[in-house]
């Protein structure tokens, strides 16, 4: 007990370098310092799931413990750890916006192959085909599209970013889906 005492006293930085040193008290502070600041932070940028937010903050962690080794003592550990859990959250991203796209593909490749089933349409033309559709919405619609589609943010978060309610968001999406949808069914294929 007096060696965790001890560990209260020291900085993150300095936790740190006795974790790598194989000092596993040293990580006990660190999660009992950063566990509820991080849970929070995945807990607002994915989400507000509870699981989601606690699964994130264990790979942190479990992440921490891999690259521990890879701090610079010197540099500042919190923001070291927030750029990491960045990261995860950029790759999370990153995967729900291939898949809404990719979802949203098959709804629209569904659509049009339903018109004429005869005709298909090969994938890196649709994805050239859709680049040059998204390109043709209105400015607005096409930043909701890129930030909910490719980008993967919620609506609340876009609402935020473009300073109008969600109402707005969703209306701008749906107008912009349906002339992406009403542009790619007229593709000769």
């Amino acid at each position: 007990m007096l060696f965790l005492k001890k560990h209260k006293k020291l900085t993150d930085e300095q936790l740190v370098a006795l974790m790598t040193k194989g000092q596993s008290s040293a990580l006990d502070e660190l999660y009992r310092r950063y566990y509820d600041p991080m849970y929070r932070y995945f807990y607002s940028k994915l989400g507000q799931q509870e699981a989601i937010a606690a699964d994130f903050t264990q790979d942190l962690f479990v992440r921490l413990i891999e690259k521990a080794a890879y701090f610079d003592t010197q540099q500042n550990f919190s923001s070291w750890l927030y750029t990491i859990a960045s990261n995860l959250c950029k790759n999370e991203y990153r995967r729900k916006s291939r898949a809404i796209i990719d979802s949203q593909k098959s709804i629209l490749t569904l659509d049009i192959q339903e018109e004429q089933p005869h005709l298909k349409i090969k994938k890196s033309d649709f994805d050239r085909q859709l680049a040059a559709a998204v390109k043709q919405l209105q400015t607005a619609q096409q930043t909701c599209f890129r930030l909910r589609y490719e980008q993967g943010l919620t609506l609340p978060e876009i609402s935020q970013i473009m300073d109008c309610p969600i109402g707005t968001i969703k209306s701008r999406l749906h107008y912009a889906l349906r002339q992406l949808q009403d542009v790619l069914s007229k593709v000769e294929r």
